[in-house]
């Protein structure tokens, strides 16, 4: 029997890479690509759920890494993310479950749980989402640092999307 030898030192591709829109000739190549983004934000594309989509694709945080440069940054794919957060939200939704998420820091779950509201309000005309934490400084900072940064972000023409938001914190 020949050995096999497996080599671990290079990452594995991803299942997903970012790519930005395209520049649009005209309106209609416009409203056709955005119309297709949209569909696939609820049904998901190429393995991915609609929700994991929309977050690689539109979604985007602050990068808190680099001290006094805070730029803005785009998510990217990961298999655990995608084990552990995405297919188990989607399963939720899908089977009319309640979803409870207690979280803990550096974890990447305040970047995926903004973009879950947005998503939700999106795809989901009506859907009420909430939030709690400790105090209201910490609401108060997930809402401007999470939320609001990723809401100023977002790629797609938002004129031309049935979506209103609401913002507060009681």
């Amino acid at each position: 029997m020949i050995p096999t030898i497996i080599d671990n030192t290079k990452p594995k591709t991803a299942k997903f890479v970012y790519k930005a829109p395209p520049a649009f000739l005209t309106s209609y190549d416009k409203e056709k690509y955005w119309r297709t983004e949209v569909d696939r934000w609820s049904n998901g594309y190429k393995g991915l759920t609609g929700f994991q989509y929309f977050y690689l694709t539109q979604w985007w945080f602050q990068d808190n890494s680099a001290k006094g440069n805070r730029r803005a940054i785009k998510p990217v794919w990961r298999q655990d993310d995608e084990d552990l957060i995405f297919n188990p939200i989607d399963k939720c939704f899908e089977d009319f479950w309640d979803f409870m998420l207690f979280k803990r820091r550096e974890c990447g779950w305040s970047s995926i749980l903004s973009a879950l509201f947005f998503w939700r309000g999106l795809t989901q005309i009506g859907s009420v989402m909430g939030y709690t934490s400790a105090d209201m400084d910490r609401i108060m900072g997930f809402m401007t640092k999470k939320i609001k940064y990723g809401l100023e972000r977002v790629e797609f023409p938002q004129d031309t999307l049935p979506l209103r938001y609401h913002l507060t914190a009681s």
